[in-house]
């Protein structure tokens, strides 16, 4: 039971990036973007450190299980924020998928992995094959980078 509660709030934990970046694009002036985004990441440092000290507290003076149920008001508290804050907004133009983007990002990440991974055996920048991957797996987000986004304006 314990990790499919941990698999699930890992799962839940990655689309919360995305969504509270999105919410900071749809939902503030652009002028204060970066403000908006220099305190998110605030939510980094914060976590790490405060979350070491509780997490000894807990161990300490109750028990482990605490651990787990610390997030529980927060989350509460969080959903009730985001139920008020988040306006009820039509999708409109819903942008196609960017299959292109999605099958060069991912296999330019996989070569450099595979150099990464690699690089130990064949002697690193000593080998062909690695500055191969280094090389082709730089250039695939390179062409994503290039690629038109559907968001853009049209061009001049």
């Amino acid at each position: 039971m314990l990790l499919t509660m941990q698999f699930l709030g890992g799962l839940a934990s990655g689309f919360f990036i995305p969504l509270t970046l999105s919410f900071l694009l749809l939902n503030m002036p652009p002028r204060y973007w970066a403000f908006g985004f220099a305190i998110y990441a605030l939510n980094l440092e914060l976590s790490l450190n405060i979350s070491a000290s509780l997490e000894g507290w807990y161990v300490e003076h109750h028990s482990w299980r605490w651990i787990f149920w610390q997030n529980v008001p927060l989350a509460l508290l969080m959903s009730l924020c985001l139920r008020r804050g988040i306006a009820a907004k039509a999708i409109t133009v819903r942008p196609p998928p960017d299959v292109f983007g999605l099958v060069a990002g991912g296999t330019g990440l996989a070569l450099i992995y595979a150099a990464l991974d690699q690089g130990n055996r064949l002697d690193w920048l000593n080998s062909g094959l690695v500055w191969g991957l280094l090389g082709s797996g730089s250039a695939h987000p390179g062409g994503v980078l290039r690629a038109r986004s559907p968001y853009s304006p049209p061009a001049a």
